[in-house]
């Protein structure tokens, strides 16, 4: 069975089966959208009064939230959102434009009917999002959030590789801290919209070099746009 995007947290957060799980879908949440920025201390006082929950509770999401890198443990003094730098910006960048790409090339091979509807209906419900008065894409907010990486996941829900969809799940969520500040900050118009229905005529198109070629540039201009925006929040272009 192929894995799908809601197998690997491509659409929602996974069920909440306990306390621990929803406090730490809850702070991935935040970490994601930037309501907790890069470097920030991780107080249990503030995470008491912010969530509601106890220490134990929030030593285990924040421990669960480490492994996935979006986290740093400091031993004895906490925890700390993990930073930003250009450096890591391209290192995740590289990483996903090689491990997608894999993933985009073994979906389109193997991707059935079912596969391609739910990339239409990824695509029609993300471009809903258009900004009337612009006519151009918006991403921000959480719902956007979820719908832009559903349809990016919706591309690669075929691929029949856990572990490639594990990789890219992780690479995505890292990405995605640094694509918020093209949204919030960018000044140069892009057609984001165009880039994605690209690459859903691609995909459904078959045409595997095409829809990887594509996926790459849609992945190096998010990062240039970023870096670009760097002295903002990166003033030592690390």
């Amino acid at each position: 069975m192929a894995v799908t995007a809601m197998s690997v947290g491509g659409i929602a957060d996974p069920p909440e089966k306990t306390l621990a799980e929803r406090i730490y879908n809850q702070l991935r949440r935040d970490i994601l959208v930037g309501s907790l920025e890069p470097g920030r201390k991780l107080r249990f006082e503030y995470l008491r009064e912010r969530y509601e929950a106890g220490m134990s509770t929030f030593r285990e999401s924040l421990a669960r939230l480490a492994a996935d890198g979006l986290v740093i443990a400091e031993g004895q003094r906490g925890f700390r959102v993990a930073a930003v730098s250009l450096a890591d910006l391209w290192d995740v960048t590289r990483l996903r434009q090689k491990m997608e790409t894999l993933a985009l090339q073994r979906a389109i091979e193997i991707g059935d009917d079912g596969w391609e509807a739910e990339i239409v209906a990824a695509y029609h419900r993300l471009s809903k999002l258009k900004d009337p008065r612009s006519g151009r894409l918006t991403l921000l907010g959480e719902e956007p959030l979820l719908r832009h990486r559903a349809f990016h996941f919706s591309l690669i829900a075929a691929c029949d590789s856990p572990w490639t969809m594990r990789f890219v799940s992780t690479l995505y969520d890292h990405s995605e801290r640094y694509r918020r500040f093209s949204t919030l900050r960018a000044s140069a118009p892009r057609d984001t919209d165009g880039e994605h229905q690209a690459l859903m005529q691609a995909a459904l198109g078959r045409d595997a070099k095409t829809a990887t070629r594509l996926l790459v540039d849609h992945l190096e201009q998010t990062a240039r746009v970023v870096t670009s925006l760097s002295a903002s929040w990166d003033p030592a272009g690390r």
